[in-house]
């Protein structure tokens, strides 16, 4: 039996390899196998079918991370100069533009006394000086020489403000800086009038005339502390304005050897 057996296996043997080579020794091309369906994973479609991750950058941050972040975002402020320059330089205009806005109201009193004086003048030339005309120039005179005080003060202030040289209305300072220096020079031609036609106004005047010439010493010293425009502009029209009333307080008093005694 064991022969038999061993006669059957090799039998089965070679018919396997004609199959495989062929009856005439050539190979025969394996059939293709049978595709099996693979079982649907619902995960990995869901997964493939979504964006790719962007490394968790869309994650909302914790309270932590938020309260560093405000701490790191204050402590760069303090070294942003543009923020705190340009408010600096508003904080500047605003001081400079209220002095300015003084300025302008102490300039327009004492332009009503100088007119009302320059008023006195004229009726003094025309021969219709009365008794009142004395005491009404000395009052407006003296109203208008506490004017030019204050307008002195507060040019001083200016002078002092390192931020006029960057205003935008320097220009509107210097119009007026030249109004009142003329007004002034205007208002000293109005006295002289009044002075040659009522002579006993001269010793009254006098020492007024000689206060406002010390003031207009400081007005000067204040303008060289300005820009160098204004300064510039209004330098050589003060200095002999300053000299006219050195002229008239002579005039009014007593000079010997070149220096002046006021009656």
């Amino acid at each position: 039996m064991p022969a038999i057996s061993r006669a059957v296996f090799l039998g089965l043997q070679a018919a396997a390899l004609v199959s495989l080579v062929g009856p005439n020794g050539t190979p025969t091309a394996l059939a293709k196998p049978i595709p099996v369906p693979v079982p649907m994973m619902p995960h990995l479609a869901d997964y493939a079918a979504q964006p790719p991750a962007r490394n968790n950058l869309t994650a909302v941050p914790s309270a932590q991370d938020v309260a560093l972040a405000r701490r790191m975002d204050e402590a760069v402020v303090p070294h942003t100069p543009s923020q705190s320059s340009a408010l600096r330089t508003r904080e500047d205009d605003t001081a400079i533009l209220n002095n300015i806005n003084i300025l302008s109201t102490v300039y327009n009193d004492m332009n009503g006394h100088s007119t009302a004086l320059s008023d006195l003048a004229s009726r003094a030339s025309a021969g219709g000086a009365d008794d009142t005309f004395s005491e009404l120039a000395v009052s407006h005179f003296t109203a208008y020489k506490a004017g030019l005080l204050q307008f002195n003060t507060i040019l001083v202030q200016l002078a002092g403000d390192k931020g006029l040289a960057n205003f935008d209305d320097a220009n509107g300072l210097e119009v007026m800086l030249k109004d009142m220096v003329n007004m002034t020079k205007y208002m000293l031609a109005d006295i002289n009038t009044l002075v040659a036609n009522i002579p006993t106004l001269g010793p009254m005047m006098g020492p007024l005339v000689y206060e406002v010439k010390c003031i207009l010493d400081e007005v000067l010293d204040a303008v060289e502390n300005l820009t160098d425009a204004i300064m510039n502009a209004l330098q050589p029209l003060l200095e002999p304005v300053i000299a006219l009333y050195t002229t008239t307080v002579c005039n009014m008093g007593l000079q010997i050897a070149g220096l002046c005694f006021l009656l």
